[in-house]
């Protein structure tokens, strides 16, 4: 209950500037710092106002305290909003349950719920943190910015909670709502809030219980850890020596044992089978002699016929492999001919109708070249510039201002020279004193004045003159661009007409050469080729048909001499004889190779049971001297063990404590 009067009274200094006293200030938040009843809170704040009110966002915690962090919503002014304000992180619910309403004054508490999440949303985000009434309450939107949160808050943690996070992640997560809250949670009025953070404080003070004791443990370990990891070390050997160490090695021993008495055993029935395989191996040998000595005489004569037929049957399969081959080639000939003969055809087709189309080309080229010959580009531009009235004008024009201007240009001249003469004479009057020149001046002014208009008059003419002359070059260029194009396309008909006839001919002289290349050279040459193959089919077939007979006469001959000696007797007697001889010399080499490798086991198997008997007494004699050190260390974490026992109940004790209150805690959001 201390705890709940402590924060109600530093919720009511929150919210009065007056008796803060002001750390940091970034952007829109401010961190103050409140002193009351002995100790001090720090808040971070922002505002936003509107609608006559002033909403301010506060998250505080009793500096470097235990107590855990708490953040409100409060209303300045005129009370607009319904007893429940919420907002959105993610998919995440934020929940403002009104604590106290006054006249001009209402407080809301945040009903603690993924509270890391909400500051760290603060922290980090760039977006407007908006919160409004829940549901259908009254109230309008609330904006807060997070501008300047992520340094303020920093600094409280560094300022006010000794550089640790404001929220610690195990207990955060002992007041987490269930889900089915956040989509449809439930009004709590302000004693049901009482007793809410009572048990929020309480949660705190008995984590934070649980938090020194877990510390008290750690040191304790850390205290006796050498010793902790020497018990541990020999504990994880002891386990190792009585599970797999020594029950392996006796394992071993007793497998090694066996493979020696085996080894031994065996090792003397082969004294007795290796004799025995011996002398099958040498009865299977003398009957093999006695088959080879009686089939020996007659091999020579056997083996000869058998080599002569084998050779005619040879020359007769390649004989006939000869023909078969031959034949299909005569095949594939026949119808190679009859292939190029229809490809002949439509040569002689298509050469037709080129030749058809010869003349209608080579009369199209001749009239192109005529017509591109017989056009003079200059004769054509002379006549129709001829023929021309605009040119015929444009040149009058032309001569008519040149003729006006060299006119007037010789009367400049005059009246030049007339002024050059008036200048002299008027120097010459002015040069003697008392002379009266004013005659002389006014004849040398009118004539500067004469000289002046004719030079416009005369640049006026030559301008005129120029675009007469313009219109006549350009009349020349149009007549002659117009010609140009149409000798262009004479020329351009003629290339086509020429390229046409040029592609034809060519065409014509390819296909003519393929018809020739089929009719001349192909097909004769396939002729000839089935000419030879006939023949030599005809030699291979007499040369078969001799074969066979030969083959006839060998076989009888062979089959006659092995009927006078009974070859057949004697070849399956010696057939009989060499599988005995191989099974008994098999059945040797498997005795003395078993024979040869024990000799050399069952000694290495004896040397490798006193290593292992020396193994077996090494590892149990360590097993009491692991024993035996294990009882000591015992002995000396007495203390340890004991101490350790106390801080677990303790732990256990205190756990128990934090399960029951947040079972009471859970229970109002059920």
């Amino acid at each position: 209950m201390k705890s709940y009067i402590l924060s109600t009274i530093i919720l009511s200094a929150a919210v009065n500037p007056a008796l803060a006293g002001q750390i940091e200030k970034k952007d829109k938040w401010i961190l103050n710092e409140v002193t009351a009843n002995d100790s001090t809170v720090c808040i971070a704040s922002t505002e936003d106002r509107g609608f006559s009110r002033t909403y301010t966002l506060q998250i505080q915690k009793q500096k470097n305290s235990s107590k855990p962090v708490e953040i409100f919503l409060n209303e300045a002014g005129k009370p607009k909003y319904g007893p429940m304000a919420a907002a959105s992180i993610g998919n995440e619910v934020v929940l403002f349950n009104q604590l106290s309403i006054e006249a001009k004054n209402q407080m809301f508490w945040y009903l603690p719920d993924e509270t890391k999440l909400f500051l760290d949303t603060l922290k980090t985000s760039s977006k407007t943190f908006e919160v409004r009434p829940y549901g259908d309450l009254d109230g309008g939107k609330i904006s807060f910015s997070p501008k300047g949160a992520s340094q303020i808050i920093a600094s409280m943690e560094k300022h006010c909670n000794a550089g640790k996070s404001l929220v610690d992640d195990r207990f955060s997560a002992l007041t987490n709502h269930p889900s089915a809250f956040d989509t449809a949670p439930k009004l709590f009025d302000p004693s049901h809030i009482s007793s809410l953070r009572s048990i929020y404080f309480e949660l705190a003070g008995h984590h934070n219980n649980l938090l020194q004791n877990e510390a008290r443990l750690a040191k304790l370990v850390e205290q006796n850890l050498p010793k902790i990891t020497e018990r541990d070390s020999l504990r994880v050997e002891q386990a190792n020596l009585n599970g797999r160490k020594i029950p392996e090695l006796k394992n071993n021993i007793q497998v090694t044992s066996q493979r020696i008495e085996s080894g031994e055993r065996r090792l003397a029935q082969l004294q007795t089978e290796i004799p025995n395989a011996q002398k099958q191996k040498d009865l299977a040998q003398a009957k093999y002699d006695e088959a080879q000595r009686q089939i020996a005489p007659h091999l020579p004569r056997h083996n000869q016929l058998s080599r002569d037929l084998s050779s005619a049957q040879s020359d007769l399969a390649e004989s006939e492999r000869e023909i078969s081959s031959a034949q299909r080639e005569i095949s594939d000939n026949i119808r190679q001919m009859d292939q190029l003969d229809r490809e002949a055809q439509q040569l002689n087709s298509r050469i037709q109708r080129l030749r058809s189309d010869l003349p209608s080309l080579q009369s199209q080229y001749d009239r192109a070249r005529r017509d591109l010959e017989s056009f003079d580009s200059r004769s054509e531009t002379r006549r129709r510039l001829a023929s021309s009235s605009r040119y015929r004008t444009a040149q009058s024009d032309a001569d008519r201002v040149r003729a006006q201007l060299n006119s007037e240009r010789e009367e400049l001249r005059s009246l030049e020279r007339d002024l050059t003469r008036s200048r002299s004479q008027l120097s010459q009057c002015q040069s003697k004193p008392g002379n009266d020149c004013s005659k002389l001046a006014e004849q040398t002014n009118r004539l500067e004045a004469d000289v002046n208009t004719k030079k416009s008059m005369v640049s006026r003419l030559q301008g005129q003159y120029n675009n007469a002359q313009r219109e006549v070059e350009k009349i020349e260029e149009d007549v002659a661009r117009d010609v140009g194009r149409e000798e262009d396309q004479l020329r351009a008909e003629y290339d086509r007409a020429s390229a046409r006839l040029t592609n034809l001919n060519s065409e014509l002289q390819q296909a003519e050469g393929q018809r020739r290349d089929i009719t001349e050279y192909q097909i004769p040459r396939l002729q000839n080729r089935n000419l030879d193959l006939r023949a030599y089919v005809s030699s291979q077939e007499s040369r078969a048909a001799s074969l066979r007979q030969e083959i006839r006469s060998l076989a009888d001959e062979l089959n006659r001499f092995d009927q006078s000696v009974g070859f057949s007797r004697l070849e399956q007697n010696l057939n009989v004889a060499r599988s005995q001889l191989q099974s008994t010399s098999s059945a040797l080499s498997r005795l003395v190779s078993e024979d040869s490798n024990l000799k050399v086991q069952v000694p290495k198997d004896k040397i490798l049971l006193v290593q292992l008997n020396d193994s077996l007494k090494a590892s149990e004699a360590r097993l009491v001297a692991v024993g035996q050190a294990i009882v000591k260390i015992n002995s000396d974490l007495a203390g340890f063990d004991s101490s350790k026992a106390e801080l677990e109940s303790v732990l256990a004790s205190i756990q128990s404590q934090i399960d029951s209150a947040k079972s009471r805690y859970l229970a109002f959001f059920m």
